[in-house]
């Protein structure tokens, strides 16, 4: 099962926070070592802190911190772990040029760190590419247009289908 928040607020006029939490378990049923029947369910809480901030000069701050729960995903135990990342955006020549950076896992502290709940122990440890910073630069060229078409069905073709 898994329960979920999502909460969305503008504080002022150029600061909104966003924070999103979640606690969720599964079924997962295996003998240890001894012969003894159990279940790997440890519930696990994870949660996201964002804030979007709008700097003088046209300069966008995102920034926030991760953080994923020690528990247990069917077979393993997954120990916790976090991420601070942040990047900041600034749009020249009528919003068609601009530029972000980017940095994530500032403090590289974002690994997969596990123990299989199944005879033998296995530890696994991973430390995947998750730490870098980023500089992009992006132009649009010419005016985009996009076009909606929508068809609706009358009360009467809906009920005859």
């Amino acid at each position: 099962w898994i329960g979920t928040i999502i909460y969305n607020q503008s504080i002022t006029k150029k600061w909104n926070l966003s924070l999103e939490g979640s606690i969720n378990t599964n079924y997962f049923v295996y003998t240890d070592e001894n012969g003894v029947k159990r279940n790997n369910n440890t519930p696990s809480f994870n949660f996201d802190l964002g804030s979007t901030v709008s700097l003088p000069f046209s300069i966008n701050f995102d920034g926030g911190i991760k953080y994923n729960g020690a528990g247990s995903l069917n077979a393993y135990y997954v120990y916790p772990d976090w991420n601070m990342f942040f990047s900041m955006k600034r749009s020249f020549l009528n919003k068609a040029l601009s530029c972000t950076l980017s940095v994530n896992d500032l403090f590289n502290t974002m690994a997969w760190k596990s123990r299989s709940v199944l005879s033998g122990n296995v530890i696994d440890n991973f430390y995947g590419n998750t730490r870098y910073v980023e500089f992009t630069l992006k132009y649009k060229f010419g005016k985009s247009k996009y076009e909606n078409n929508t068809k609706r069905a009358s009360e009467d073709e809906r009920k005859r289908l």
